[in-house]
Formats: structure tokens, sequence, C-alpha cells
């Protein structure tokens, strides 16, 4: 009798606490609300952005701390190159390409106020051999070897 009367009163004392919040179970269920979107949040899957940035206005102590960040950003990843070739990881020639590169990308960087790039993407046939919906279906027009 004890262990029926335990079992009811166990119950009834869920049920109560299910039925004394019932805007928590609704709230549960229902997808939260999309917050609004900002100009500078639409990265797409390939990382490149769909918006403007340079619509985002900085202040000049921002431009500031961004150009300290990518600075020592630079000197670090220009240090880590020569320290491959110090150790053999990869050959001078090598060394003297990737410090060109990255030398020219920083002056790129600084002359687009330290933002990060705009959705001009750098390889357009990225989305057509990985992503099939955006290959086209039109043939290929046929080469002048093909004639």
């Amino acid at each position: 009798m004890n262990r029926l009367v335990m079992v009811c009163m166990a119950a009834v004392f869920g049920l109560g606490i299910v039925f004394s919040a019932p805007g928590t179970v609704a709230a549960a269920t229902e997808p939260p609300a999309a917050p609004e979107a900002h100009p500078a949040d639409t990265w797409h899957d390939d990382g490149h952005q769909a918006n403007d940035v340079s619509a985002v206005p900085l202040t000049e102590k921002q431009k500031k701390r961004l150009a300290k960040l990518h600075e020592r950003l630079f000197k670090d990843h220009k240090a880590l190159i020569e320290l491959y070739a110090e150790y053999g990881l990869i050959t001078e020639e090598q060394k003297a390409r990737k410090l060109e590169w990255l030398k020219k990308h920083h002056e790129q960087i600084k002359a687009n106020d330290y933002r990060p790039f705009s959705g001009k993407k750098k390889h357009p046939h990225h989305a057509e051999s990985h992503h099939p919906e955006f290959r086209s279906t039109e043939p290929n027009p046929p080469s002048e070897q093909d004639m």
C-alpha cells in the first residue's frame, strides 16, 4: 500500500511541475528568433563575404589596434618562414617566394584599412568543382584541337 501511495505522489508531483510552468515547454520547442543580420556577419562556407565590409565604420582607435595586430602577425609569420629555411624545411627559393607573397599580402591588407577582403572570390572555379549545384549545365564549346 505504501509503495502505491509513493508512486502516486511522485506522479502528482511530476505533473504539478510540468503544469505549473506551461510556457516553458512551448518555449523549448519553438525555434529561436533569428538575430538581425549585420553587414559583416554574412560569411559563406568557402570563407568569402557577400557584403562589402567597407560599409562598417571603424574608429581611429580600432584601426590602430588592427594595424598593431596585423604588424605583429606579419613579423611573426616572416620569422616563421625564415626559421623554416634555416632548419632546411623549405629551400631559399621557396623562402624568397613566400616572403614576397607575405609582403604583398600585408600591403594589400594595409591598403584595405586592415579589413577582411570583400566577397571577390580568388578562385571562381572552386564552386563549380566542389559544389554540384553551381555547375554549368551548358556543354563546353569545342576547342581548336577538336576541329
